[in-house]
């Protein structure tokens, strides 16, 4: 039996159950355009969605995480069922799934330059970290062995001026860096007073 997960984004309440399916099309199939979402700084998310509300379905289990990446009008969910979907923000619809973690997918990031996703799940004592470009392709995945990733983002420098990195906050106070290219490990960060303290977002 599937687990119904129900989470607010912005004015609208999402529930995302079993298959990824939208009521978004009148029956000739075209674009039902009373629903759209538009921009309002009133709203934590700077988004709202003007129109009837909708279910969206996808995730077997309970989600763990939504983003929202409005330079691509897309936003991701990830669930415990070990994958990430990617959403259309514009006409809330499914887009494609991403698999291939082991176990439950804990947090996830968008670059807001190159729509690249990162994606974390706890393997063991540490954590798995994938990539995945917008169009769902797998470019790469680094395995720390016995330290947690609590929350993940990318860095936004332009796009063919410089290479944008993520960083991941850990469990013990060190905060992460990979290079995008790779997920090659470039450096850490950590300060005295945050030692052995998890870093959150």
């Amino acid at each position: 039996m599937a687990v119904t997960a129900t989470m607010a984004v912005s004015s609208t309440i999402i529930a995302f159950r079993n298959i990824a399916i939208t009521e978004l099309s009148d029956d000739s199939g075209r674009y039902d355009d009373k629903i759209k979402t538009v921009f309002n700084q009133a709203k934590t998310s700077d988004i709202q969605i003007k129109g009837v509300k909708h279910v969206l379905y996808g995730h077997t289990r309970r989600i763990t995480q939504i983003v929202i990446c409005k330079a691509y009008s897309i936003f991701v969910s990830a669930s415990e069922d070990r994958s990430c979907i990617i959403w259309d923000l514009n006409r809330l619809s499914y887009v494609r799934s991403i698999e291939g973690h082991k176990y439950g997918v804990d947090v996830v990031a968008i670059s807001p330059t190159a729509g690249d996703i990162a994606s974390a799940s706890r393997q063991g004592l540490g954590s798995c970290l994938q990539l995945h470009s917008i169009n769902g392709e797998y470019i790469d995945m680094y395995t720390s062995q016995d330290h947690v990733i609590n929350c993940l983002a990318f860095s936004t420098a332009p796009e063919g001026q410089s290479i944008n990195v993520i960083a991941g906050g850990l469990d013990n106070g060190v905060i992460r860096i990979w290079s995008t290219v790779d997920l090659r490990h470039l450096r850490d960060l950590q300060t005295e007073n945050l030692m052995l303290k998890p870093v959150i977002r």
